[in-house]
């Protein structure tokens, strides 16, 4: 997932067995920010169901991260990403 506007790419790779994820990575490029929820993100999720992580919304990723809301766009990427590595 990527915003060509402001340059930040995020990919993430999950292992899921039983619904439940067994392993994350991800390669990020791009602001402080979206490195920082993506980092999060692997290990929030980490052991967590695939419906579990449906939950996250951008409001408490920013809110955990303490992060004002005009990185909101960093967190939807990283979400993007996410949403897109656990359907398939």
């Amino acid at each position: 997932a990527g915003c060509i506007e402001s340059g930040d790419c995020v990919r993430i790779q999950l292992r899921i067995r039983d619904g439940i994820i067994e392993d994350i990575c991800f390669k990020a490029q791009g602001s402080c920010a979206t490195i920082a929820v993506a980092s999060w993100i692997t290990e929030k999720v980490h052991h967590q169901t695939v419906a579990e992580i449906q939950k996250l919304t951008p409001e408490i990723i920013l809110s955990e991260l303490q992060l004002q809301p005009v990185k909101k766009h960093s967190v939807l990427i990283v979400l993007d990403a996410l949403q897109k590595a656990s359907c398939c």
